[in-house]
């Protein structure tokens, strides 16, 4: 019997509120300490405003917003994981403990609609239980996408 060829991916463990994601490290810049964000008119309310770094406007998001949960302010002991995103950078908001982390593809699930505007979403089902895995393909619906592109200040070329 052939060997089944298993991938594995390291990702970053993060939480937002009370959700657990997993980015896989190929997506990310960098993380840093959490700074002022200056706010901007967006209709979604999981855009909280913009960040500067090095001249450099990053929209920053809260995943718990874009799941429909409750968000509660984020603090100064919070970091923002810096991603690239759709030839951007976006920063997602996290809580204060991020770690490096290997997962299997066969431990990966997708499941489909679950919240509003979502094609599918991948999870792991481990041992701290549900950890949503983002995936630059199903993690933003294409409204979401246009929204951040105006952000951008450019048209979606997605």
């Amino acid at each position: 019997m052939a060997k089944k060829d298993i991938r594995i991916k390291d990702v970053l463990l993060f939480r937002d509120g009370n959700l657990q994601f997993a980015i896989p490290l190929k997506f990310i810049d960098r993380v840093i300490p959490a700074q002022e964000i200056t706010p901007v008119a967006t209709t979604s309310h999981y855009i909280k405003g913009v960040i500067d770094i090095q001249g450099e406007v990053i929209p920053v998001l809260s995943l718990t917003c874009r799941f429909g949960l409750v968000y509660k302010e984020f603090t100064s002991e919070e970091h923002f994981i810096i991603l690239n995103y759709n030839n951007n950078r976006i920063a997602l908001i996290a809580d204060n403990s991020c770690t490096i982390t290997s997962i299997t593809d066969d431990e990966i699930k997708e499941i489909k609609t679950v919240f509003n505007g979502l094609s599918a979403i991948k999870l792991v089902n481990g041992d701290k239980g549900i950890i949503y895995l983002y995936d630059t393909d199903t993690f933003f619906s294409k409204d979401d996408i246009l929204e951040l592109d105006m952000v951008f200040g450019k048209r979606s070329g997605r």
